[in-house]
């Protein structure tokens, strides 16, 4: 064992937790989280697999909503492939709140083991013996899968079997070996012999037979002020002694399970100098409200890091620049050497520290996001903490203290709200004119900077109409009355007015609030006993509790016809269309690339839809991706979909269609909205952009008939029937908003907006399929040639320059950028392949992905030790041959022909192409059933 702190009275301290300790509420909560883990495992287990996304999905139930929001574990449960009750029931628990760990890793990496991880999941949630769950979890441990540890597996093991099984995680491993003695390690494969510590632990001192009892002491304990905690105090005190909020705690004591990291795109300077952060809404790319108290996040502007800050307030709404926006204030500190990003890229992809993690600031090609808010690893956090050489100690000197809530009373006929409706602020002074403290004058003494305060305006309003915050708090350098406040009105002297006439608070308007009268607020039996409406509102600051504070702001009433405010301007928000700035990808490379930008920004600023249509392989669909990727970062559009076009395609693949209800076994027939409806409608109205890739291989009017009216511009009702008859709506740019809360209201209303696109690709090659839609259709779109640039010089030369990987800008560099290990093969051969490309496109147009399919394919086969000329003869066969089905067989021979040639002049000077052309002809006769006899 190892020394536990002997200044410590534990068996004191045991019992006073014990006995203040509110268990019953606690335990509630973690038996609804119980029952949805073990739902959750079994019914995974039902499905006889589990992959990753699963695993990491039971985990994610484990986690405390603040570390996870319900919204996104309902998301994850709706993506699994388990039964829809189970579902049901996962997700009614998840309304209830669920979980209790903390922050940290977001990813299971079973990849490899899912058959033994199944097993294992299995026997804990099939077996009750102890014996034998103990030998599956040393059995799975032995597997020494990297990065799954006793972290993430001993809190399903608790919520499945609480009374058998410990949480093992940094606080409580930290408070078994503090406060007990015993040494503890995270490792899974010394978990049970752990675990048997717990439970000498729970024997031997009172507490209760679910583990979360004991695991809630480690909680309560750490938030004590033990140094000043005698015994007498011990056993009398029972001030506040519950305090498990993490806003309470500095960096400095929070572990990596407590502590997020984040990466903030900030190209605002007025953000960084008054340091704070800010965003209009909480889509997942400024998404503000998952931030905490504690947080750390890395700045990033001008590719660089240049900062690093602490999160000292959760979000709020706050009207700023006309507008009502989230705010979350920060300390800054700012780096004295920034961190280039050429310099972080290679670390922050590495899969140990990248991991699974969602909403990462860095794509796949190692590119920064177009995001304002990432997510980053805690493994990627420590790694820029440590780059950076701060420390969490160097972030935050002193503990974060909780937030209080306040009502301050303005009387209309002195001051109203409008008068700081810009922003500006108000000063509560805590002495009246006399001199006297005025009534409730302690809130004015437990007041602090961030506090939220709700304004109320007195008679003839009579209605809280704003939200504020506390910027300063100016305290009294003396309390020279004592406890006196303005009932008992002692006698003051001048000097003493003098000295209070600027003690007080100072208020900062942040948004204003509707409807929410002095007769509602009494109507509600949680607000009889809150300070300012059993004092009638007579005097100028109440504190509230944030119950009470909540209450009120829950009583807003919806804007229009039961639909919120916030619901209608997220609507209106996607009725003007984004002015889209298209960038093209550094791995793609286009020689008319300002062309090709111009059009793409004009057609989607003018309303039109787009097919890209051009050659195979010119990067149509990395185009349309990329596209579609920016577009997201515009307030407007919450996504896109991606899907790739089939000859069989109907309605029901694309609009959607009746199917058997799975509540009733199949007896009744359901409408189901397949892809095009999901772009506009899913549990709320939403605006996904929509890509089809090789649009041609589908019957238009078979799978896209219903989608022409509202292309058009026209609303229409389908033929199918839920609570009401289905509608696709063409929502124009100045619908009122009874029209907008109507459409929001109707679950079976699919509006499609200004703001939505649909953009296409297809083969020039099948473009006469076109012909076959509307011309209603066909006018709503744009269409952008993709194309292939000369590949010969005004003389004749092959332009070799187009591959050379030491020019400054072509295809070559923007191969290079997404896989720098092809240099060799592109030195060595760039000649050769930019004539055989030239010499290809003279009989059939082939688009630069093919050509790097074929350096990828050379680069492969060399390394497998074949020549140069076997490498690309097996390419060609490979990669080319496909593309030259549907010629004429006399333009496939003088192609294949073509691929022998020799001196043939380049920008190089003259390359021979030393293939093998009998392979070639020999395979042309496998494939297209020609024959080169004339050859002879």
């Amino acid at each position: 064992m190892s020394e536990a702190d002997s200044s410590l009275d534990i068996d004191a301290l045991v019992q006073e937790y014990v006995s203040n300790k509110d268990w019953e509420q606690d335990k509630a909560h973690v038996r609804n989280t119980s029952e949805a883990v073990q739902t959750l495992v079994r019914a995974i287990v039902d499905t006889g697999s589990i992959d990753e996304y699963a695993m990491r999905t039971v985990y994610n139930l484990c986690q405390n909503d603040n570390a996870l929001s319900p919204e996104m574990k309902k998301e994850r449960i709706d993506d699994l492939a388990i039964d829809s009750a189970s579902k049901t029931e996962i997700n009614d628990c998840i309304e209830q709140g669920t979980g209790i760990v903390g922050k940290g890793t977001y990813s299971v990496p079973i990849e490899g083991y899912e058959e033994e991880t199944y097993e294992f999941l299995k026997t804990v949630i099939e077996s009750d013996d102890r014996e034998t769950i103990d030998e599956a979890v040393e059995e799975f441990a032995a597997l020494d899968i990297g990065g799954v540890q006793a972290g993430i597996i001993s809190p399903i093991l608790y919520f499945v079997h609480p009374t058998k099984y410990p949480i093992s995680n940094d606080r409580s491993r930290t408070g078994m070996e503090k406060y007990f003695g015993y040494g503890m390690s995270r490792q899974l494969h010394q978990y049970i012999e752990d675990a048997n510590k717990f439970r000498t632990v729970r024997g031997t001192y009172p507490f209760n037979e679910d583990f979360r009892h004991l695991d809630s002491f480690f909680n309560w304990i750490e938030q004590q002020d033990l140094a000043e905690l005698d015994e007498a105090e011990i056993e009398g005190d029972e001030a506040e002694l519950e305090g498990e909020s993490e806003a309470e705690q500095s960096v400095d004591d929070l572990d990596i399970d407590d502590v997020s990291f984040y990466w903030v795109n900030q190209n605002r300077e007025v953000e960084f100098n008054d340091e704070f952060l800010r965003s209009q809404d909480k889509k997942w790319q400024r998404d503000l409200t998952v931030l905490e108290t504690g947080d750390i996040i890395f700045h990033y502007t001008n590719q660089a890091v240049r900062a690093c800050s602490v999160v000292t307030t959760e979000a709020r709404l706050t009207e700023m620049e006309g507008g009502e926006y989230y705010r979350v204030d920060v300390d800054t500190t700012r780096l004295d050497e920034p961190l280039p990003l050429v310099e972080l890229r290679e670390e922050l992809q590495n899969s140990e520290v990248r991991q699974e993690q969602e909403r990462y600031p860095l794509d796949k090609n190692g590119n920064v996001i177009q995001a304002y808010l990432c997510h980053l690893t805690p493994e990627a956090g420590r790694y820029l903490l440590e780059t950076a050489g701060i420390n969490t100690s160097d972030l935050v000197a002193s503990p974060a203290e909780a937030t209080n809530y306040f009502w301050a009373t303005a009387n209309p006929s002195i001051w109203s709200v409008d008068d700081i409706a810009d922003g500006s602020e108000i000063f509560y002074n805590a002495y009246n004119e006399k001199g006297n403290k005025k009534r409730l004058f302690d809130a004015f003494r437990s007041a602090a900077p961030g506090d939220r305060v709700l304004f109320y305006e007195s008679t003839p309003v009579k209605a809280i109409v704003a939200e504020g915050t506390v910027s300063e708090v100016i305290p009294p350098e003396r309390d020279h009355q004592g406890g006196t406040t303005t009932d008992e009105q002692p006698e003051t002297t001048d000097s003493d007015q003098e000295s209070t006439s600027d003690v007080g608070v100072r208020i900062q308007f942040d948004r204003r609030i509707e409807n929410i009268t002095w007769g509602d607020l009494n109507a509600i039996p949680e607000l009889e006993d809150a300070t300012p409406i059993t004092n009638g509102a007579q005097g100028s600051l109440f504190p509230l509790t944030k119950d009470e504070y909540e209450t009120i702001l829950a009583l807003e009433e919806p804007a229009v016809d039961g639909v919120s405010q916030e619901a209608l301007d997220r609507f209106e928000q996607k009725l003007t269309p984004p002015q889209i700035n298209a960038q093209i990808p550094e791995t793609l490379y286009f020689e008319d690339d300002d062309r090709l930008q111009r059009e793409i920004e004009a057609s989607l600023r003018s309303g039109k839809h787009i097919i890209f249509t051009g050659p195979p392989g010119t990067g149509k669909t990395k185009l349309a991706k990329a596209v579609s990727d920016g577009a997201t970062a515009h307030e407007q559009v919450d996504g896109y979909r991606f899907t790739t076009a089939t000859s069989e395609w109907t309605a029901f693949d694309t609009i959607g269609g009746y199917v058997p209800s799975t509540n009733d076994g199949g007896q009744e027939l359901l409408f189901e909205p397949r892809l095009f409806l999901k772009c506009f409608r899913q549990d709320r109205v939403v605006n996904e952009w929509l890509i089809i890739d090789e649009i041609n291989r589908s019957d238009i009017d078979k799978a896209f008939g219903q989608l022409f009216s509202v292309l058009s511009g026209d609303s229409t009702e389908l033929p199918y029937e839920r609570e009401r008859t289905v509608e696709l709506l063409s929502v124009s740019d100045h619908a009122s908003d009874g029209e907008l809360a109507e459409i929001i209201a109707n679950p079976d209303a699919f509006p499609v907006t200004p703001s939505w696109r649909l953009i296409a690709t297809m083969n020039t090659y099948d473009k006469t399929s076109l012909y076959e839609m509307s011309y209603a259709f066909m006018r709503r779109f744009n269409f952008i040639h993709v194309g292939v640039p000369p590949l010969t010089t005004d003389d004749g030369a092959v332009r070799t320059s187009l591959l050379d990987p030491d020019a400054d800008d072509n295809y070559s560099t923007a191969w290079l950028a997404d896989n720098p290990g092809l240099r060799p093969v592109l030195e060595a051969s760039y000649p050769v392949i930019t004539v055989l490309w030239q010499r290809i496109n003279k009989h059939r147009v082939i688009g630069p992905s093919i050509v790097y399919d074929i350096i990828r394919y050379l680069d492969s086969f060399e390394h497998a030790g074949g020549t140069q000329s076997e490498a690309l003869s097996s390419a060609v066969v490979s990669l080319v041959y496909p593309q030259l089905e549907g010629m004429r067989p006399e333009d496939q021979k003088q192609l294949i022909r073509s691929l022998t040639d020799t001196d043939v002049p380049t920008e190089n000077g003259d390359i021979n192409l030393d293939l093998d052309g009998e392979r070639l002809k020999e395979k042309a006769a496998d494939f297209f059933g020609i024959n080169f006899d004339d050859d002879a």
